[in-house]
């Protein structure tokens, strides 16, 4: 069995220090399943990031990965749709990796994985203090879930380490309180109007014990990413809103993340 390391959360506030320190890369986060795979011969297991066994892995990917000419290997990676992107490796060939520095363990599944499959995708880090900038800028206009920051000098370790970081993107919207959750549980359902004039329900949002709400109140929410049915992922409500009207909540507030668009 084998559990995922774990990445700490951070805030926009404490991003700052890692990008001025040479001892830490930035990547793309990217928003899929965690899933740690081991190939052995052509046998194929994953696990999740709890160390569990995995769902079966997509056809077409299981043949990629088959393919490659390494005889076995252990490799962390978070699967999107039919697609993997590589970001650690612990086992290469007859090289066990695991308690190497993370800057050998990703020059190594670079070496292994470069160019060989659209199935396969190693994930690229940044060190350089003006890319890592423009790396946080482009994931940003690309509507991308994060950033990824790793200690390129910490070896593998399962668990929350503490050792690397990821800090999410964040939305705000101003939506229209619908009324009640049907679950109860102390939330409402709120909505936006679209072009014609009619409310569309985008989520429910927790009250969190600190608002009294009614129908058609204009509350400030924050959210991760809005997906192709346009409902949001990950809402928080901020705050109710007296400065603005409920007609003002419009439908083209929602951003949508990349691989929704």
């Amino acid at each position: 069995m084998i559990k995922s390391e774990l990445l700490t959360e951070i805030t926009q506030e404490q991003l700052e220090r890692f990008i001025h320190n040479s001892n830490y890369g930035f990547q793309e986060k990217f928003n899929g399943e965690r899933r740690t795979i081991c190939k052995q011969g052509k046998t194929i297991r994953n696990w999740n990031r709890e160390g569990e066994s995995g769902k079966p892995l997509p056809v077409v990917l299981i043949n990629a990965l088959r393919s490659h000419p390494l005889e076995q290997f252990v490799i962390d990676v978070e699967l999107v749709k039919s697609t993997i992107h590589v970001f650690d490796s612990l086992i290469l060939g007859d090289e066990t990796i695991i308690h190497d520095a993370y800057e050998y363990r990703e020059s190594r599944y670079h070496a292994e994985f470069d160019g060989f499959s659209p199935r396969i995708i190693p994930v690229k880090t940044t060190r350089d203090d003006t890319a890592k900038i423009k790396l946080v800028i482009a994931l940003l206009e690309s509507h991308s879930e994060g950033v990824v920051i790793k200690n390129m000098a910490k070896s593998y370790s399962e668990g929350r380490s503490g050792n690397h970081f990821k800090l999410k993107f964040t939305r705000t919207l101003d939506a229209v309180v619908i009324g009640p959750s049907p679950e109860g549980h102390n939330s409402v359902r709120i909505g936006v109007y679209d072009e014609r004039g009619r409310l569309y329900e985008v989520s429910g949002v927790s009250l969190r014990g600190k608002f009294q709400l009614n129908k058609l109140d204009v509350v400030e929410v924050r959210y991760l990413y809005a997906t192709r049915s346009n409902h949001i992922v990950q809402p928080v409500l901020l705050r109710k809103r007296n400065d603005k009207r409920a007609d003002d909540c419009l439908l083209n507030q929602l951003v949508k993340h990349k691989d929704q668009l």
